[in-house]
């Protein structure tokens, strides 16, 4: 059974601080753009079945960190 956790920080993510996405240690399997909102949604997923959603302002800040362990 999966379970989600809301964090301040994973991987190389820091929430209020700049993101590069390619400075993740995995892979990245989605990126998907909410204009509503303005805010870009980067999804990772890692080898044992992890997976990471990093939310990022327009600016590149990070606003909120999901991850579902399986």
């Amino acid at each position: 059974m999966a379970y989600n956790y809301n964090t301040s920080s994973y991987d190389h993510a820091h929430r209020g601080a700049y993101f590069n996405p390619n400075s993740m240690v995995t892979q990245c399997i989605s990126v998907e753009y909410l204009p509503r909102y303005s805010i870009t949604n980067y999804t990772y997923l890692y080898g044992d079945g992890t997976k990471c959603l990093v939310q990022v302002d327009r600016a590149g800040v990070v606003h909120n960190i999901l991850v579902t362990k399986p």
